[in-house]
């Protein structure tokens, strides 16, 4: 009887301590993230949730063209419309979202690395095994650089993507590894489906998903053998064709895509050399964090940056091949690291060529190479590896705490910006932006730092000219928005509708007309724009055209009913008794004082 219940009590003892890493991550990134449930919204926060209306109704989400367009990202999005319909637009929602999306990626990081700790490291104890992978999920969980991607909320997508890539991981290597064993059959198909729905989770999140397939084809040749111990050539031979087919294809028919036309695939490939060299050197030394880089463009190889990170990028997939055999999950994780991050850092030009967040995936490579490493430096004595794991980590985690608290707010976080960067034009205006509603004085100071910066800097000007606008200073305001409308290659719909408007109260009725128009064919839905639209067009006695912008307007916002009375005006200058009987009637119903001339024409009437 003694016995049976010992060997119960055991048993109950491992399947407890299964969970225990699941519990260790838990406790250890609400710990490290637990100061930021309470901030802000940050950056492109303002676009993507604040001011974007998609996400106030899940009606929005009901036109499948739009799960289909991958460029939208729609499951991200509605993903912010899930927080909007349970908080609005408080926060915390979002973060603590966010903060559970990391946390799934975490202890999906973690089973994975167990399951490629298993295939390539039979003579690894059970133990031993479990603080490896143990080990690769904290640090993907705890190292600085992932901050950006867990608590900047736009950068959800970057979690959402790297969960569902890694989700269709593991559900491939089980798929390939159940039909090694059994050949084709329910289970392994069920598992196969499972792959491809994450896959295209993972795409609808975002687009560098695009490289699954590669990395299922890297799968199979660093961990799928035969029954004899060699790989399935036909199999892999098929896949890399079908791969290598599609990237012919994309090729051949131009449809690499560009973020922006501003940067050559060249100059954007050479830039990434120096930023290759940036990202692992925030790795071993994350002191250096930044919401914004402000990186250059490379124009040549001949910098010592870019030839630098050449050298180390052929240097690392050298030292990949060379311990293909010897250490296959170091080759592996030097593998998954060039592939995860080959879309936004190879030849698609981005605006911003680097960003902290694009390191959130990869960095399940870089753990799987720091952690085997460490681990093969005191394999004969694991204490001593248990003791330097565990200080490093903590060490990360006071930062990663440390860094999160940049994050409370937008000015916070653009300070610490400044801190790294005493001439970050962004910065500067962020920092400017946050003093618009408060003090315009010392906004402009910022805006003029930026501008002095770089004196081509659109966001420069444009803040610097709704300072004026603010002041109403028009003049000056009109000045500061032509010179950002004279900088090539940007979009100016907004900043058409600003100065279009300061024309208008300088009296500058043609120009103010011409820069509405411009506003107003990209528009079409401004309330704003058709009244002043109509104002203008009323300047000019072209009566007609002005009824229509203000009857416009009044359709888009039926509570504007003052506009009932610039009608009235409008079909008194137009002499139509009827229309303006109409609008007086309309006007009266709204319980607006019309005035009596008006009453007084209609009757004489």
């Amino acid at each position: 009887m003694k016995k049976s219940e010992t060997k119960s009590s055991k048993v109950k003892r491992r399947g407890w301590r299964k969970y225990l890493p699941y519990l260790i991550l838990v406790v250890a990134v609400m710990i490290a993230y637990s100061n930021t449930l309470n901030t802000g919204f940050h950056f492109d926060d303002e676009t993507s949730i604040l001011k974007n209306s998609q996400i106030r109704s899940f009606a929005d989400f009901d036109d499948l063209n739009d799960w289909t367009n991958i460029h939208n990202r729609p499951l991200a999005y509605f993903t912010f419309a899930i927080n909007y319909s349970l908080h609005g637009l408080k926060p915390t929602g979002y973060h603590l979202f966010n903060l559970i999306l990391h946390l799934l990626s975490c202890m999906l990081v973690y089973s994975l690395a167990n399951k490629l700790l298993k295939l390539k490291s039979n003579t690894l104890a059970d133990k031993n095994r479990t603080y490896i992978a143990l080990g690769i999920a904290l640090l993907f969980a705890l190292h600085p650089l992932q901050t950006m991607a867990a608590t900047y909320v736009s950068q959800r997508i970057t979690i959402l993507v790297a969960l569902f890539y890694i989700m269709s991981i593991w559900f491939y290597l089980q798929a390939r590894l159940d039909h090694m064993k059994n050949g084709i059959h329910n289970r392994n198909l069920l598992f196969y489906g499972a792959a491809v729905i994450s896959a295209f989770l993972a795409l609808l999140s975002k687009q560098n998903a695009a490289t699954l397939p590669l990395m299922w084809w890297f799968i199979d040749f660093f961990f799928i053998r035969r029954e004899n111990g060699k790989k399935d050539v036909k199999f892999l031979s098929i896949l890399g064709g079908l791969i290598l087919l599609a990237l012919i294809s994309v090729l051949l028919f131009g449809l690499l895509p560009k973020e922006t036309e501003s940067i050559s695939r060249l100059q954007y490939l050479i830039t990434q050399f120096r930023v290759y060299l940036l990202y692992l050197g925030l790795v071993i030394f994350p002191f250096n964090l930044n919401i914004d880089h402000g990186i250059n463009i490379s124009q040549n190889l001949l910098g010592l940056q870019e030839t630098s990170g050449l050298i180390l990028i052929l240097l690392l997939i050298a030292v990949a091949i060379w311990l293909y055999k010897k250490q296959p999950l170091i080759s592996f994780g030097i593998a998954w690291f060039f592939i995860t991050i080959s879309i936004e850092s190879s030849i698609i030009p981005i605006s911003d060529p680097m960003m902290e967040h694009r390191m959130y995936l990869p960095m399940f490579g870089i753990s799987l190479v720091l952690i085997n490493l460490i681990y093969l430096l005191f394999r004969k004595h694991l204490t001593r590896f248990a003791m330097v794991l565990g200080l490093v980590l903590v060490l990360l985690g006071i930062r990663t705490y440390n860094r999160n608290a940049d994050w409370e707010n937008n000015t916070t976080i653009w300070l610490s910006s400044l801190e790294e960067n005493p001439n970050n034009k962004r910065a500067l205006v962020y920092i400017g932006r946050t003093y618009v509603t408060t003090d315009l004085d010392r906004a402009m100071k910022y805006f003029e730092r930026a501008i002095a910066v770089d004196s081509s800097y659109y966001h420069g000007w444009l803040n610097r000219g709704m300072v004026f606008y603010n002041k109403r200073q028009f003049g000056k305001a009109a000045e500061n928005f032509t010179r950002a409308v004279d900088i090539p290659g940007r979009e100016h719909d907004y900043i058409f509708y600003l100065r279009g408007v300061s024309y208008l109260q300088l009296e500058k009725y043609h120009r103010a007309l011409n820069d509405l128009n411009k506003y107003i064919l990209k528009v079409s839905n401004d309330v704003e724009a058709f009244i002043y639209r109509g104002q203008v067009n009323y300047a000019l006695k072209k009566y007609r055209q002005s009824g229509e912008d203000f009857l416009r307007a009044v359709q888009l916002d039926p509570s504007r009913k003052q506009i009932y009375l610039n009608l009235v005006e409008i079909y008194y200058r137009l002499k139509d008794v009827q229309k303006m009987k109409q609008y007086i009637q309309i006007a009266q119903q709204n319980k607006l004082k019309v005035p009596k001339p008006y009453l007084n024409f209609v009757k004489d009437k």
